[in-house]
């Protein structure tokens, strides 16, 4: 599944990645996948959006997060020593949510609690095409 996954996110990002690390494998490994192969494939993305070269190391995948809880709702946070771009993780956020929401973005705008016209504004922002 991973390669899988990774083969698909390369054309999707457009960053080549050629696989991970032996320790990231053992980590992805000893997770227990509650969300399903959803989470899995995520924190994949993360991983290559965050990995410096073409293969992601365990610090790449983000499974070290800082955890808290808002509405009862879980919210998993990481930021990486280096720093990462807002704009990376608002628009990875805008992805998973229309993702949640099968492409609706009326939908996708309520869970991110913002308006659907924020939602198009950001989408046409970040590139990213309805339905994607």
């Amino acid at each position: 599944m991973v390669q899988y996954f990774l083969k698909r996110l390369s054309k999707e990002i457009g960053k080549q990645v050629k696989g991970v690390s032996p320790q990231a494998m053992n980590l992805l490994i000893s997770q227990p996948w509650q969300g399903n192969v959803r989470e899995l494939k995520n924190c994949l993305e993360r991983g290559m959006i965050l990995c410096k070269n073409q293969v992601i190391a365990s610090k790449d995948l983000a499974l070290d997060q800082v955890r808290f809880t808002q509405n009862h709702a879980q919210i998993n946070v990481s930021i990486p020593p280096e720093g990462i771009s807002l704009d990376e993780v608002e628009s990875f956020l805008i992805k998973e949510a229309l993702s949640m929401a099968q492409g609706n973005q009326s939908k996708a705008a309520a869970v991110l609690k913002i308006t659907r016209n924020t939602m198009r504004y950001r989408m046409e922002k970040y590139g990213i095409k309805p339905g994607a």
